[in-house]
């Protein structure tokens, strides 16, 4: 079964920046378009492939969903909105446009990076796993981890001869032995089978509509999630853009940009985002992230 769907984003958007910046989604590209496997809420796994039409002013996203079975009206509408949700597509981001075009270092990135938007993902399991995963390595080996778990772990399907394998969920994660898991690092896996059974033991309902303070201090009650964890999950699968997360790259980029070359500490540099963009500085370091980066190779 395919399904094309339209939308039309909210400009200025450009697709082609789904490749810079931090992407903890397990996306793919094909052909220079995006393409990744979701689960419908029924449970059918589906591919969704994303193709930009119109200009970066007048924006229309064609929506390409592949399934092996039959998807209700419900499963289609929760897949676009999901998509939709994820990247940002119709999200009003007129309040940051305004603080950033006073900013010198925001400003210029908006300009060259036209637009750009966080890329985030709406399974909150998917994002903590994602976190864990990102822990103390490089992105190329990151991404194989990530893919490694979706398809040992993941549902799958057969669509033209391609196996499509989507994102485990928690109940199966928490299940699996620490053998099964090996090759992700003996830490990450306990850490992933901690975060699958806080899941299952409602995570999401005990931190949601809570402030980005009381969220995070929840889910570093979780062994084996500290505060690089914590607040990157917090800005990518919750939307809180006041969530700042800090990392040895992080540290480089923004002492490059505003200390002089030189690395601040993690509570200087937090204080002087927090005073420099207050609420949206989440977001301003996404895209200052993003800025600094090249085209991931995916």
């Amino acid at each position: 079964m395919r399904i094309r769907r339209q939308v039309t984003a909210r400009a200025p958007y450009d697709l082609r920046w789904i490749r810079r910046g931090y992407l903890f989604a397990p996306w793919l590209f094909e052909h220079g378009k995006p393409v990744r496997a979701l689960l419908s809420p029924s449970g059918h796994v589906v591919e969704a492939r994303l193709v930009q039409s119109g200009s970066i002013n007048r924006p229309k996203i064609q929506m390409l969903l592949s399934s092996a079975t039959e998807l209700s009206s419900g499963d289609i509408s929760s897949l676009c909105a999901q998509l939709d949700w994820t990247l940002g597509l119709t999200e009003d981001l007129s309040a940051f446009y305004n603080i950033a075009k006073n900013d010198p270092a925001l400003s210029r990135a908006m300009m060259e990076l036209k637009g750009y938007r966080v890329k985030t993902t709406r399974d909150l399991h998917e994002m903590l796993v994602s976190a864990v995963v990102s822990q103390n390595t490089n992105f190329h080996s990151f991404r194989r981890m990530l893919m490694a778990l979706a398809e040992r772990f993941g549902s799958s399907i057969l669509l033209d001869g391609r196996k499509v394998s989507a994102f485990p969920s928690a109940q199966v994660l928490a299940k699996s032995s620490q053998k099964a898991l090996e090759g992700i690092g003996a830490y990450r896996s306990q850490a992933i089978q901690n975060v699958s059974l806080a899941i299952l033991n409602g995570l999401e309902g005990q931190i949601e509509g809570r402030t980005t303070e009381e969220a995070t201090e929840r889910l570093m009650s979780i062994k084996g999630l500290g505060p690089y964890s914590a607040h990157a999950a917090i800005l990518y699968g919750l939307r809180h853009y006041d969530a700042f997360f800090i990392d040895t790259y992080v540290l480089k980029v923004m002492g490059n940009l505003f200390f002089e070359g030189k690395r601040p500490t993690g509570s200087k540099l937090r204080d002087f985002a927090d005073q420099r963009w207050g609420a949206w500085q989440g977001l301003a370091l996404d895209l200052l992230l993003a800025w600094q980066m090249e085209d991931h190779d995916l």
